[in-house]
């Protein structure tokens, strides 16, 4: 199956599966879930089509070069998530996420030099 035909009938079965579990609940949960459907569109869109993107490019690059690489590449999502966080949403810079980020870039960098 080509990746794009994928990531179609994965949003295809995550509306067939999410939706009616809007529907079904207690009304609070209801209008919370309307309410953020009528609110946030713009967010709500960006957010899948951010997510179908990166999965697209991660099933892609699969097709070019060996699965590990890929999978150790993704992880660079946790050193930016560190970075960001500290930076811009002025998360506490603890030790352990410094150290972990410093890790997975070392890996990272392990992994291109050493392969």
């Amino acid at each position: 199956m080509h990746p794009t035909q994928y990531i179609l009938a994965m949003w295809i079965v995550m509306t067939v599966v999410y939706v009616p579990s809007m529907l079904v609940g207690s009304p609070l949960r209801q209008r919370a879930c309307w309410s953020a459907l009528r609110t946030k569109k713009k967010y709500i869109f960006m957010v899948g089509c951010g997510s179908a993107t990166s999965y697209l490019i991660v099933l892609y690059a699969l097709s070019f070069t060996k699965a590990s690489y890929v999978v150790a590449l993704r992880e660079v999502s946790i050193v930016f998530g560190t970075i960001f966080g500290i930076l811009f949403l002025k998360e506490p810079a603890q030790a352990t996420k410094i150290v972990g980020g410093l890790l997975v870039a070392a890996g990272l960098i392990t992994i291109k030099f050493l392969g």
